[in-house]
């Protein structure tokens, strides 16, 4: 049943594999909404998302881009 079980109050990192709070997961998809066929669609805790996003955006061939953090939605907007 997709990434997180709504019943279940915790998930776990699809990258260092620990089991977290469902509010320190976050989504992280490099495939563009599916547009891309290279990307990947992860669940990662705050470390490991940091580090995979900061991954992503040094090879992002763009002028600037600027991430802020949804704090509602639990996800960061660009």
């Amino acid at each position: 049943m997709g990434f997180l079980d709504p019943f279940k109050n915790e998930g776990k990192c699809g990258r260092c594999q620990i089991v977290f709070s469902k509010k320190e997961i976050h989504y992280f998809d490099s495939s563009f909404r599916g547009r891309r066929k290279h990307g990947e669609k992860l669940m990662l805790c705050s470390s490991c998302f940091v580090e995979e996003i900061s991954k992503y955006f040094k090879n992002y061939e763009a002028m600037a881009i600027a991430v802020y953090p949804l704090k509602e939605l639990n996800a960061y907007h660009f």
